[in-house]
């Protein structure tokens, strides 16, 4: 047999695929429970984080099978990272008690040669607020608020009219005594 080493053939790389979305996974503390989600990603518009999720995990690989222990994977979550974040050869990214609001993640990867891909993994991420968080929540506090302030002082109203009226009625029953007297 012979062998045949072309060094020009080991500088040729097949462009780097976009990372893959893999599974999603969420701990719900008042339920003390792990949700995961292995199907249907592909499909998945957006990762929606209830207030009781403690933290989720988001896993991603990329489909590229030719060394896949050589992997590299950089992240930043948009409206909350400054900078791109290297993970290294870790496949996942665990975030715990985001503020509430809406985010993106992106995921690059970079195969063995160090050739990071040029299209990216795209997440909307949706942190939603819990109710004592939400506007509505507060606007019907503030009218509970004015209801009890309106009740209180039309409470002490209704008070000082029953004492008017009694000391009317008093006046008016000793007038009739002392005007019958005399």
């Amino acid at each position: 047999g012979v062998n045949i080493f072309r060094s020009e053939d080991l500088l040729k790389s097949n462009p780097t695929p976009a990372p893959i979305l893999t599974r999603v996974t969420r701990y719900n503390g008042q339920q003390d429970t792990m949700l995961e989600q292995v199907s249907g990603l592909h499909q998945l518009e957006r990762v929606v984080i209830q207030p009781s999720d403690l933290y989720f995990t988001l896993h991603y690989a990329l489909p590229n099978y030719s060394s896949p222990r050589r992997y590299q994977y950089q992240t930043f979550l948009k409206g909350y990272d400054e900078a791109w974040t290297y993970q290294g050869g870790t496949p996942y990214i665990r975030l715990n008690r985001l503020p509430v609001g809406d985010y993106e993640l992106l995921v690059r990867g970079s195969d063995a040669n160090g050739n990071w891909s040029n299209a990216m993994l795209q997440v909307p991420i949706v942190v939603l607020p819990a109710v004592y968080q939400t506007s509505w929540f507060w606007g019907l506090m503030a009218l509970l608020l004015f209801i009890g302030i309106y009740a209180f002082f039309q409470y002490r109203l209704e008070r000082k009219l029953e004492v008017e009226r009694l000391r009317t009625k008093l006046s008016s029953d000793l007038h009739d005594e002392v005007s019958g007297l005399l």
